[in-house]
């Protein structure tokens, strides 16, 4: 923080003090003259409103911009079960606490390392809005209505980003003989990419993962998030023992 408005301190004396400079040079070259003093300070405020328009969007940037943030709370609401579909959802929440819109929001998956410390074998893709686009419902084709990036999202508000889903392992009406007491609770994890690969390596088996995220906007600097997840596939419908016992997060970067 201290850094940050050193820097800010910086950027902002070196721009205010060049007009100084070159009317004092301007100043120096003519003074056999006896230049008089409104029009050294003409030229001052010429030469400052002409570097202020030229670097308007520089200087705005340095007070006024946006400031992303993720977090993931693995409790409800910010992570929950949905009763309908017998499905948990894991959600980040996408923060800006900045004091201006943050445009055309992204979440990356860049990379996925099991506990081996091996790399999971899927394409990188954008991962998806939890809010669906209401007005392209009706169009032919569904997929439309997911999003990629989030349009804009105000200072000091945020919004929903999905990492996963795990459905319950086998419904009722499945035929489950043949299978063992811990199989038929045992789920995946499926990632919740805009684009998934036909091979199913956006599926994951329990286990302890590490999730390397982006958090990017058109007019933001980009953050980097390491979460370590651990999925014990065991399936239980109640929410707390779910986030408590059988989804747990290790690493908080």
């Amino acid at each position: 923080m201290k850094k940050r408005i050193i820097k800010k301190f910086l950027y902002v004396a070196i721009i205010t003090s060049l007009p100084i400079l070159i009317s004092l040079f301007i100043f120096c070259l003519n003074n056999n003259e006896k230049q008089d003093l409104w029009d050294i300070l003409l030229v001052i405020g010429t030469i400052y409103l002409g570097l202020l328009a030229a670097f308007q969007d520089f200087v705005r940037g340095l007070f006024y911009r946006p400031e992303l943030d993720c977090e993931l709370i693995l409790e409800p609401p910010h992570c929950h079960l949905l009763e309908n579909n017998l499905t948990y959802y894991i959600r980040f929440k996408i923060l800006n606490n900045g004091n201006v819109s943050a445009n055309n929001v992204e979440v990356f998956l860049k990379s996925v390392i099991d506990k081996n410390n091996k790399y999971v074998s899927l394409s990188a893709s954008n991962l998806l809005w939890s809010s669906i686009k209401l007005e392209r419902l009706e169009k032919e084709n569904p997929f439309s209505s997911y999003r990629m990036y989030w349009d804009y999202l105000s200072p000091n508000t945020y919004q929903y980003c999905n990492l996963g889903e795990i459905s319950q392992p086998l419904l009722p009406e499945q035929d489950r003989s043949g299978l063992s007491a811990e199989q038929r609770l045992s789920y995946k994890f499926n990632l919740s990419l805009y684009w998934k690969a036909n091979d199913g390596s956006f599926s994951l088996l329990p286990g302890k993962y590490t999730f390397e995220l982006i958090i990017a906007a058109s007019n933001a600097k980009p953050i980097s998030k390491i979460y370590e997840i651990e999925f014990t596939g065991v399936w239980n419908k109640n929410e707390k023992i779910m986030f408590s016992e059988s989804i747990k997060l290790l690493k908080n970067e």
